[in-house]
């Protein structure tokens, strides 16, 4: 990405303190300072422009900064900031360049489902993979989700920004990690989709463990933990195997023998006692001494002109 972008993104991370998105993220239980440090979280108040204006030698210079903001797809159809009033989370790739931003609009007026909006076309990357580096990954269907898992102890989340990336790209990540077991904390729709249908029948298939969330129809994750406790969730999770649904309770230990990338560090045999799980959660990169010794949609803008809604 230019690097204009890259000044935008770090411009908002301190107006994260503005009072219109500290209220938002207490309203949704996720004000939490070091998730804000960790992820980079920012607000677009709207603000940069008017910056750049008042930086700008002349009239002439500001009109040519705007031409290249809208070029790299920063600006709506009003010629307004396209991510004003709205949460700012960039996203990295292995390399530690910044390949998306996914915008969650901060808005009262929202009555149903929230506003999400993506810089551009890029779907193949994930929020937290550092989660990929253990054994057990939950896997979420946009940020606030799988930001819900984070701030309350299920560090060892990560998140896709679309239901289209539940494709063969998220399957070959999922091989190459060092990730045995996947628990898919999806809502009702996304497991009727084609994409999380075929994306299962694949890392099943592949040798993987995994496990399926059961939330009530018209509810998503996110909502579910501002009104109960997740571990609830999980404990009442069903393990999909062959397309059968099995209660894990039922099923003692898991055999790893066979799954894909597996090492001979990795134990051959992962107890899923629910009691155990909160412990599992809590295997993450930044706790070396616990790692195994070997590892509703966004809008995407392809074009600044061009608003392609994805549902």
């Amino acid at each position: 990405m230019s690097e204009s972008i890259r000044r935008y993104v770090k411009w908002y991370k301190s107006r994260i303190n503005n009072e219109v998105a500290q209220r938002y993220l207490d309203r949704l239980n996720l004000n939490n300072q070091d998730a804000i440090e960790k992820f980079e979280i920012a607000y677009c108040d709207g603000s940069y422009l008017k910056h750049i204006k008042r930086q700008s030698s002349s009239p002439l210079s500001y009109k040519n900064f705007k031409q290249s903001f809208a070029a790299d797809g920063l600006l709506d159809g009003s010629h307004q900031e396209k991510f004003r009033s709205g949460l700012v989370f960039p996203l990295y790739g292995d390399d530690n360049s910044l390949k998306q931003v996914w915008v969650s609009k901060v808005s009262e007026r929202l009555k149903s489902g929230r506003y999400e909006l993506l810089l551009n076309d890029c779907i193949d990357v994930l929020w937290n993979q550092e989660a990929l580096k253990v054994r057990e990954v939950i896997l979420t269907n946009g940020i606030l989700d799988g930001l819900s898992c984070w701030v309350n102890g299920y560090h060892n989340v990560s998140s896709v920004l679309h239901i289209d990336t539940f494709n063969d790209w998220l399957v070959g990540r999922l091989l190459e990690s060092k990730v045995k077991q996947v628990v898919l904390a999806l809502s009702y729709s996304d497991f009727k989709s084609d994409q999380v249908t075929k994306f299962i029948g694949k890392i099943v298939s592949s040798g993987f463990v995994v496990l399926k969330v059961q939330l009530p129809r018209t509810m998503t994750l996110q909502r579910y933990a501002i009104k109960k406790d997740l571990g609830d969730l999980f404990d009442s999770m069903i393990r999909v195997d062959n397309s059968l649904d099995v209660n894990p309770k039922d099923m003692g230990s898991l055999p790893l023998d066979g799954i894909k990338g597996s090492s001979d560090s990795i134990t051959k045999t992962l107890s899923l006692e629910i009691a155990d799980r909160k412990q599992l959660a809590e295997l993450s990169s930044d706790n070396p001494e616990n790692q195994p010794k070997e590892k509703p949609s966004p809008e995407i803008v392809k074009e600044p002109k061009v608003k392609v809604e994805v549902t």
